[in-house]
């Protein structure tokens, strides 16, 4: 009999129609179809030749492309006999010492942020993200970060509609004039106006999508990093 093991520092988060798989290792994520989870949870109670006799032929190459494909990407390795078991499962506990880590909001009015700044405080709230549905102006996006100095919050991601004053030189003058901008995604952009290099402090993405606040929450892997925090919250 073989046996198929999972590293252990791959981390699978499931969705509703597919899966995250991430390489803690090399801080990299992939989506894939729900159905390559079911495999993986079968082949961690039942070894691959049991695995196999569950389905007919047809379903047998699919399963079996599968597994090579799990091979091929490193995620694990076969065995003979039995499961390795010189590989202990990583901790999955999650610590966090603020009542609410993040918060998401949408932003009509700079007024708002007035209002819930004592609430972010007193909840000890890192990470905020803004959707907005209308242009900010420079003035306003900086206004934003210093709303939250001397703040609990440390990051802001903020989803912008894109309009033609969006240039190079003014996401210079923001890299200048804010702190704690983390990331800023331009959304319903027909046309990226700059090359983007890794010159500004916060992370600067454009993208044709003209997003909906349902879009907000959606799993999207060029704005998603990788790391043990972000797994385990996904978990």
């Amino acid at each position: 009999m073989t046996y198929f093991n999972l590293f252990s520092n791959i981390l699978i988060a499931k969705g509703a129609n597919r899966i995250l798989i991430s390489d803690l290792q090399r801080n990299i994520s992939e989506l894939y179809p729900l159905e390559l989870n079911d495999l993986i949870e079968e082949l961690k109670v039942h070894s691959v030749e049991e695995v196999m006799q569950l389905y007919d032929n047809e379903s047998k190459e699919l399963l079996q492309k599968y597994l090579d494909f799990l091979i091929e990407k490193e995620y694990g390795f076969i065995t003979r006999n039995n499961w390795d078991k010189n590989f202990p499962s990583f901790s999955k506990e999650f610590h966090d010492y603020s009542i609410i880590s993040n918060i998401f909001l949408e932003l009509d009015s700079l007024t708002v942020l007035d209002k819930i700044k004592s609430c972010i405080e007193s909840l000890g709230i890192k990470h905020i993200v803004i959707y907005c549905k209308r242009i900010l102006s420079f003035d306003e996006i900086v206004e934003i970060d210093k709303k939250f100095k001397n703040s609990s919050l440390e990051s802001i991601e903020i989803f912008l509609k894109f309009d033609n004053s969006i240039n190079k030189k003014l996401i210079q003058k923001l890299n200048q004039n804010t702190q704690r901008i983390h990331s800023i995604i331009f959304y319903n952009c027909k046309k990226i106006p700059f090359k983007i290099n890794d010159e500004f402090k916060f992370i600067v993405n454009f993208t044709q999508q003209d997003l909906k606040i349902s879009s907000c929450g959606k799993i999207n892997l060029d704005y998603f990093n990788t790391n043990l925090s972000k797994s385990l919250r996904s978990l």
